[in-house]
């Protein structure tokens, strides 16, 4: 209940200024975030590296706290201890995996371009239904065109006979004096089509020299514009050349600059956060309202533990999940294994989305099967059963034995759950709303549940008047 003051205090309509007027307000807000959020998109090779090593510091915070109370280390310290060490371990991993990965991937581009699997890609199109066999063909074509896979041997050996036969029919027709056929001249991809010997009036040299006029005249106008062509593509070719040249190594330097640049700005980056993170935890916790801050920073720890058990469970969970599916598939004899489970382990971070390695794996010992000799080919039914087994164990891995033991339960979401948020977030921002999906789906749960959701059983029992959770 309002005291009189209070209601004296109230400025009239005509009086308030614009940020005075409730709605006008959460409008202006909402249009200061949007801007911000544009900016920092605009910004991206600024932010992105900011954002980064923001990241790094929440997820290594508990490895630093743990490392500054129970060791007793400074905090500059501990946050340089992580930091080396991480470091000495990145290089170590980079090193013994990089080649490895580099060789396998070049080996398999490599492959491709010559087209080692073009028959064994053919081969699969035609166990598919003779109404979409078409279909594939033509899409496996055009996948081989824009990789630059050469034709097969005897593809179109019928059309080069044709056209050299054609070709080679010109002199033996002039050749012969009594042969009554038209000589055929091929003059700059054009056909011109003269009288035999027998036509032409042998009685008139006046229609013999003109007749030798006309023909080098016809052959001159001919070769004239293929020769300026000639010149002047030679000319575009040359500054195309270095024109293409000097942008490639422009890139280059550019490429490498960024990648200096960014090497070194999230190490500096996250360890001014780390050391400073204190410091802006309670600066954040001094700005919120004090007659809401209990309330806040309870939510904000159930957001914090559902988020933070999910990224660092995940992270650590792909990590093991891409050297076990390495290790499994190079051990049944699939082609360019490691690559492949680096790549699918990358995946993994999002949940149920690590099933693209299982067709993929199979496709590549399928291919690197049926593109060798016949008798040393696997059993048809061990290029399907050897990956899939391989995969099977890795998903009975992740969800019985990692998932339980490092992430547990943080999200607090079921299967159905996580699969609609996936889907959702991909249609919204593509592979990022996937990657972020779970948690934003985890920290609207917890909103629901502590906040909304009460009210709404207040609003149906008839507590309260009003089923949204507004402060009256």
């Amino acid at each position: 209940m309002k005291t009189q003051k209070q209601i004296s205090d109230v400025p009239n309509a005509a009086d308030r200024h614009l940020w005075q007027i409730q709605p006008i307000r959460d409008a202006a807000w909402i249009v200061v975030l949007v801007c911000v959020m544009w900016l920092g998109y605009a910004m991206r090779s600024v932010t992105v590296p900011l954002l980064v090593a923001l990241l790094l510091a929440y997820l290594f915070e508990p490895l630093i706290s743990m490392m500054q109370h129970r060791l007793r280390m400074p905090r500059a310290l501990a946050v340089g201890s992580v930091l080396g060490v991480g470091g000495i371990a990145l290089l170590l991993v980079f090193a013994l995996t990089v080649p490895l990965v580099v060789g396998q991937t070049i080996s398999f581009v490599d492959a491709v371009g010559k087209g080692k699997y073009t028959a064994a890609i053919n081969h699969a199109v035609t166990y598919a239904p003779e109404s979409v066999q078409p279909e594939l063909q033509s899409f496996v074509g055009r996948v081989e065109g824009w990789i630059g896979v050469p034709e097969a041997p005897g593809q179109d050996a019928k059309a080069p006979a044709e056209d050299s036969a054609g070709t080679e029919a010109a002199p033996s027709t002039t050749t012969g004096a009594t042969d009554s056929s038209p000589t055929v001249t091929h003059v700059a991809g054009e056909t011109a089509l003269a009288s035999s010997p027998k036509e032409l009036d042998t009685e008139s040299p006046e229609a013999i020299r003109e007749l030798i006029r006309s023909e080098v005249a016809r052959q001159l106008a001919a070769e004239q514009p293929v020769t300026e062509t000639a010149t002047a593509r030679s000319g575009v070719n040359w500054f195309g050349i270095v024109g293409s040249s000097f942008s490639r190594v422009w890139g280059v330097i550019l490429g490498l600059v960024q990648i200096g640049l960014l090497t070194f700005l999230i190490p500096f980056y996250f360890f001014m956060f780390s050391v400073g993170w204190p410091r802006v935890l309670e600066f954040g916790r001094g700005m919120i309202l004090e007659n809401h801050r209990d309330r806040t920073l309870y939510l904000l720890g159930e957001m914090d533990k559902a988020v933070s058990g999910f990224v660092r469970g995940r992270i650590v969970i792909c990590a093991i999940l891409a050297v076990v599916y390495a290790i499994g598939w190079t051990i049944v004899g699939v082609p360019y294994a490691i690559p492949l489970g680096i790549i699918v382990g990358v995946f993994t971070l999002v949940p149920y989305l690590g099933g693209i390695g299982l067709p993929l794996s199979v496709g590549l010992l399928f291919a690197d099967q049926f593109s060798g000799h016949e008798a040393s080919r696997m059993a048809w039914w061990g290029i399907i059963l050897w990956p899939s087994l391989v995969f099977v164990i890795c998903q009975f891995l992740d969800d019985y034995v990692l998932t339980p033991l490092i992430a547990g339960k943080a999200t607090n979401l079921d299967p159905v759950t996580i699969v609609v948020a996936i889907l959702a977030g991909g249609a919204l921002a593509g592979l990022y709303g996937m990657l972020i999906a779970i948690p934003v789906a985890a920290c609207i749960k917890i909103l629901l549940r502590e906040v909304l959701m009460p009210r709404i059983r207040d609003w149906i029992a008839g507590r309260v008047d009003d089923p949204l959770p507004i402060e009256e």
